[in-house]
């Protein structure tokens, strides 16, 4: 997973792919953070977020509904506490792009 936050980037992640697809590996690219992945768990939204810290404050909310915790980063039992939600993750992902961006060109030109 790499967060692609930072502006300027675009290029270096072109190169990446690139390098990654030659060696098949698959990357995993979120945009701004890794929280708007998890964020997917709980809803559906396509809001463009500028900064981690707007994703973590908005998964706060739902992550304190359905843990009783506040999120933290470094949480060892993430992957637990969102499991059962995956299936929510993968339609609100794909609901984003095909509804959202379909037809803005991915970094390897497919739309």
């Amino acid at each position: 997973m790499l967060d692609v936050e930072q502006p300027g980037y675009r290029r270096q992640l072109i190169e990446v792919r690139a390098l990654a697809g030659k060696h098949q590996i698959n990357l995993a690219l979120s945009n701004p953070c890794f929280e708007c992945w998890l964020l997917g768990h709980f809803e559906r939204t396509a809001r463009a977020f500028t900064s981690s810290d707007q994703v973590i404050e908005r998964l706060n909310q739902s992550w304190r509904k359905a843990t009783g915790q506040e999120y933290q980063k470094n949480e060892a039992r993430i992957y637990e506490r969102v499991s059962a939600y995956t299936a929510t993750a993968i339609s609100t992902a794909r609901f984003v792009r095909e509804v959202h961006f379909k037809d803005v060109e991915d970094l390897d030109g497919r739309a």
